[in-house]
Formats: structure tokens, C-alpha cells, sequence
């Protein structure tokens, strides 16, 4: 049988204050198996670099689409926003169509441990109604890059200039694709994804994570896709190098 674990969180007094314009929103408390969270959703874009740190008490939720930053284009070279996730943090999606979306010429640093993985899952993970069969629970985490793609959505655009981008698959206005091969999106290291993979339409669907036009310079490794309704990891285009995949 499942065993019936003792509640040990208590949610903490507030959220805590991050650095930039963009602060957290306090949504009241959120509570499981384990206890009583402190839920505090993301803002709908973070315009400038801030960290989330691990915080007692504390759980993390996306309201709907998140973006890291605008899109600077494809032919930028510059980095606007960087969002770093302290080992140990959980995110959770509050909806169906709740994603994570690193834009162009912004990046996302999430580094875990081995002990301390950062998870990003769904809300019947947190309150406790997941199970084995279940999946589609949020979007999932969208990294747009700058590197060389094919696919392009201009008609007669060159495959692999900064003339030839694409949309994301799943969602709009998540342009990638460049002339960068090197380009870097950030670090994901030590990362649990669950219970992801929305489907929006037929054939349009979010991944569990999702590399677009990413560039050799993100570091991808030690990543975990845990019941994607679609496909665990989809890459589109780039010269992403991903290792230690579960």
C-alpha cells in the first residue's frame, strides 16, 4: 500500500521579497500530504535577473504562461533577464496551459543537487490526487534560443540564418531560431519535470520540456521527464548537447 506520509510543512508568514520590479503574488496557502505550503505565483514576465530562493514553508506557482524576459530577436547578443532557482525549490502549474518560457537573449540557471532537485510539476501533485496514469497536468518549461534551425516560418527564408525562425509548437508569440550556434539559454541541472504535456489543439502540444533553437552554450544534463503526456523531451532546430536524460 501507499504509504500515508506525517504532514511536516507549515506554511511560512508571507512570500518572500525578490530582487527586481517583478515580486511574487501571495495566493494564500496550498495543502497536501506533506502539510501546508505558502503558495507564491510567479508574475506573468519577469523583466529583469532575480533568484528564487528556497524558503520553509514555501511552494512556487505558475498562474498561466510565465516568460523570463522578451524576445530580443534573433540576431541580438545580448542577455536581459536571468532566472535562478535555488536547489530544492518546487514549482508548480496552477492550470493546464501553466508554462515556463525563456526568451530569446534571456536565460534560465536552475541548478539542483542529487539531494536537492529542482521540480517543476502539477497541482495534483502537490495536493495529492496524482497517480500513476495521470499526465496533462500543466504546459511544461520552453527554452527559446538563437542557434541555426531549418524549419522556417518565412517562406523563402535561408535555413540557418537569423532570417529563419519558427513559433514554438503549443503556443504563440515564443519565436526561435538565429545564426548562433553558440548561443546560451542558461543551465538545467539536477531537474525533475512531472505530469506535463498539455494539449492545447490536435497535434499542438507542450512538451514536458521543450529546446527550441538552443545553442551549444546551455548546459542541459541530469534532467528528469516524469508522465508528459506528449513527449518527455522535443527538440526543435538548434545545437542543444543534453546528457544523463531520465
Amino acid at each position: 500500500p501507499t504509504p500515508t506520509p506525517t504532514p511536516t510543512v507549515t506554511p511560512a508568514a508571507a512570500c518572500p521579497t525578490i530582487a527586481g520590479p517583478d515580486q511574487l503574488i501571495n495566493r494564500g496557502t496550498i495543502s497536501g500530504p506533506q502539510g501546508e505550503w505558502r503558495n507564491c505565483e510567479f508574475p506573468a514576465r519577469f523583466t529583469a535577473s532575480t533568484q528564487i530562493p528556497r524558503t520553509a514553508g514555501v511552494i512556487y506557482s505558475l498562474g498561466g504562461r510565465v516568460d523570463v524576459g522578451s524576445d530580443q530577436g534573433a540576431t541580438s547578443t545580448n542577455n536581459v533577464a536571468t532566472l535562478t532557482i535555488d536547489p530544492g525549490v518546487t514549482i508548480f502549474g496552477a492550470t493546464g496551459v501553466s508554462f515556463l518560457v525563456v526568451n530569446r537573449g534571456n536565460r534560465i540557471d536552475a541548478v539542483g543537487t542529487p539531494t536537492q532537485p529542482i521540480v517543476f510539476t502539477g497541482r495534483g501533485n502537490v495536493t495529492g490526487t496524482a497517480t500513476d496514469d495521470t499526465s496533462q497536468l500543466w504546459g511544461g518549461v520552453v527554452l527559446l534560443g538563437r542557434a541555426p534551425i531549418t524549419d522556417c516560418l518565412a517562406s523563402g527564408a535561408t535555413p540557418g540564418t537569423a532570417a529563419c525562425e519558427r513559433d514554438t509548437e503549443g503556443t504563440s508569440n515564443a519565436l526561435y531560431g538565429g545564426a548562433q550556434p553558440a548561443d546560451n539559454s542558461g543551465r538545467m541541472r539536477y531537474v525533475q519535470i512531472r505530469y506535463s504535456g498539455f494539449v492545447l489543439s490536435a497535434n499542438s502540444e507542450l512538451q514536458g520540456l521543450t529546446p527550441s533553437g538552443v545553442g551549444s552554450g546551455t548546459e542541459l544534463s541530469n534532467i528528469q521527464v516524469h508522465n508528459s503526456s506528449d513527449d518527455g523531451i522535443e527538440i526543435f532546430g538548434g545545437r542543444p548537447n543534453l546528457r544523463y536524460l531520465v
